[in-house]
């Protein structure tokens, strides 16, 4: 297969921009509003990537062609030819389109493709069967989410984003950590306490505008592996983020200059969203041959099996937290956590126990022989700074 992460070689450049969430879109405002954010869109791109013959037909590509080269326009602000990709969908994507009163937000990809015609022609979109923020009343739901999901952009650009650092350790000695889980926490704009993150971060997934986010706190973790080569740390990216487009080209590149770091790097994929089978294999496929370790998070949750296959295999398997605090309280609940286990067995060649609570936690966990497990039982998640403190 062409390589589709870098232009080609020739005078010719051909990409492909995808506008993700246009399914959302279309669910929840309908086609006529769809179509004024799809130009608004394309307006924007069409602004930015001077020189660039640019089509768009109403659906969610954008097709770019720079017949004689890239003018020096086109990739200002960006790290040469290879970055330019990656600099687009990081100033466009989250930007606000409005269109007859619906505010929505932009979340796209790209890639370069062959442009004989041999790349990768395959959509990032979502699949129209997926569902949409759309329960009841479906434009103010979606509105909502949209709001939300704006409140994380607008904590981004703010610098009101930090991480937290929950130890993963041995089920028969928690002090001793295995790595700890980068976990994301976002500051009040006034106060600076922090604020409830679940459900901003759920409708950025909702939205499909994972993407950013999971590249901002993978960009964190590897700052944090580079300052301390004792560390060892796990970052949480959307399987619907796991695409091997322009939003990874630095952090890929990142990786592969720093060996040392990429094998302390471990990530897991989460089950939030359905995978794309092909793209989520490339990704993983990617990682592992930079050195990192891949597994899934929360096993057991929604699409467990379609992750598992998806990624052609896994380093590790977490188990979802509501198995466990099922298993604490019926025979019915031991027999779906037993179920999963011996399920994620197949896959992975170690699982580990999430919502480790209490002592009663720990102790079936040892029963079952999970090597690790996670949980404020044996390890509150910690500020860096009290972390490196006690380092």
């Amino acid at each position: 297969m062409p390589n589709t992460e870098h232009p080609p070689a020739s005078g010719r450049y051909v990409a492909q921009i995808d506008l993700v969430n246009r399914a959302q879109i279309l669910a929840a405002f309908g086609p006529t509003a769809w179509a004024h954010i799809g130009q608004a869109v394309f307006a924007r791109v069409r602004q930015r990537l001077a020189g660039a013959q640019i089509a768009w037909r109403g659906t969610s590509r954008i097709s770019v062609e720079w017949r004689h080269g890239l003018t020096q326009a086109s990739i200002e602000g960006a790290r040469g030819r290879a970055g330019l990709l990656e600099a687009l969908v990081m100033e466009l994507s989250g930007a606000h389109a409005a269109a007859r009163g619906v505010h929505s937000l932009a979340a796209l990809s790209a890639r370069w493709v062959d442009p004989h015609g041999g790349g990768d022609a395959q959509a990032h979109a979502p699949r129209n069967g997926e569902p949409s923020c759309m329960p009841t009343g479906p434009e103010l739901a979606c509105q909502r989410d949209i709001d939300q999901a704006s409140s994380v952009h607008d904590a981004m650009r703010e610098g009101r984003v930090r991480a937290v650092l929950q130890p993963i350790c041995e089920a028969g000695a928690p002090d001793k950590v295995f790595y700890y889980e980068c976990l994301a926490r976002i500051s009040a704009r006034d106060s600076g306490a922090s604020v409830a993150h679940q459900m901003r971060i759920g409708s950025l997934e909702k939205l499909g505008l994972m993407r950013a986010f999971d590249r901002d706190m993978t960009q964190r973790a590897i700052r944090l592996l580079a300052q301390d080569a004792q560390l060892v740390l796990g970052v949480n990216i959307s399987a619907g983020s796991a695409v091997e487009d322009a939003w990874w080209h630095s952090t890929f590149a990142q990786l592969a200059a720093s060996p040392l770091v990429a094998r302390r790097l471990i990530v897991e994929i989460t089950e939030t969203a359905r995978p794309m089978p092909g793209h989520c294999r490339r990704f993983s496929t990617k990682l592992r041959q930079l050195g990192c370790r891949v597994g899934v998070d929360d096993f057991g949750a929604s699409h467990s099996d379609d992750t598992l296959a998806a990624l052609g295999g896994s380093d590790f398997v977490k188990i979802a937290g509501p198995l466990v605090t099922g298993a604490k309280h019926s025979a019915q609940g031991r027999a779906a956590l037993m179920e999963v286990i011996a399920a994620a067995q197949k896959h992975a060649r170690l699982f580990i126990v999430e919502h480790v609570e209490d002592e009663q936690a720990l102790l079936m966990a040892r029963h079952i022989g999970a090597p690790f497990v996670q949980g404020f039982h044996v390890g509150r998640p910690l500020e860096l700074a009290t972390l490196f403190h006690g380092r």
